[in-house]
């Protein structure tokens, strides 16, 4: 989920689709990896890392927009960083770029 573009809040939205002019820009993601997805263990300490750092459990992506292109963002479960340390550091998930597809400019 998109939290902020250029460090200004996002509006609550169910498409979570935004529109940006081309060129450089900093979002600032939060995971929404399904729960189901990962370990119980793992899942109840994610959400008490999630209460307790609140904004550091956020991560920033810098992407370079094109003109005419859409782009879908995605949260990668990294399987390998489900211990408790990795966790606490918000080192199990990194935001990726899955897909590319051009449309139109409107």
């Amino acid at each position: 989920m998109i939290t902020q573009i250029d460090g200004k809040s996002t509006p609550l939205s169910r498409t979570n689709r935004y529109r940006v002019k081309p060129g450089a820009h900093v979002l600032t993601l939060a995971d929404r990896i399904d729960p189901k997805r990962v370990p119980a263990a793992a899942n109840t300490q994610i959400s008490k890392m999630k209460r307790l750092e609140q904004q550091r459990a956020y991560k920033k992506v810098e992407l370079d927009v094109q003109p005419g292109v859409t782009y879908a963002l995605g949260a990668k479960l990294l399987r390998d960083r489900l211990d408790a340390a990795s966790i606490r550091s918000n080192a199990y998930w990194e935001p990726v770029v899955w897909d590319m597809r051009p449309e139109p400019c409107k």
